[in-house]
């Protein structure tokens, strides 16, 4: 029987998205936080190392005002590609955690993350690790 665990990341959390073209500084900071966060809830619940797993990453975004409707004028998540960084950066945080050994096809069933049908006031980050029995 294989184990899973899923929990949220902050409400607001920013993070790097496929469409981000910012400096690296800000990029780094964003990514360092999540790298903290994960090992919170790693902490939190108790996650033990796992041989294989699979993470999904989730978000719910934020409603869009009237404002940000203009070409090109959000950094809103709009298509599951676009969440990809930010499911590398998670995975690497489960490595750094020491959960995962690798961040290789050894290690780590891909997944691609989605964007949740749902609206979140703020924008909400979901992750599930799963481990996967057998190699």
């Amino acid at each position: 029987m294989s184990r899973s665990w899923t929990f949220t990341l902050a409400p607001g959390t920013q993070f790097v998205t496929a469409n981000h073209r910012g400096h690296w500084g800000p990029r780094n900071s964003m990514t360092k936080q999540i790298d903290k966060d994960i090992d919170t809830r790693v902490k939190q619940h108790k996650i033990p190392p796992l041989e294989r797993a699979s993470v999904l990453v989730e978000y719910e975004c934020p409603p869009r005002s009237i404002r940000e409707r203009g070409y090109k004028s959000s950094p809103r998540v709009e298509d599951h590609d676009a969440l990809a960084p930010v499911a590398k950066a998670i995975v690497d945080a489960f490595v750094t955690a020491g959960v995962l050994a690798d961040d290789t096809v050894e290690h780590v069933v891909p997944t691609a993350p989605r964007i949740r049908p749902e609206i979140h006031p703020r924008g909400q980050l979901f992750v599930t690790i799963s481990e996967v029995p057998g190699g």
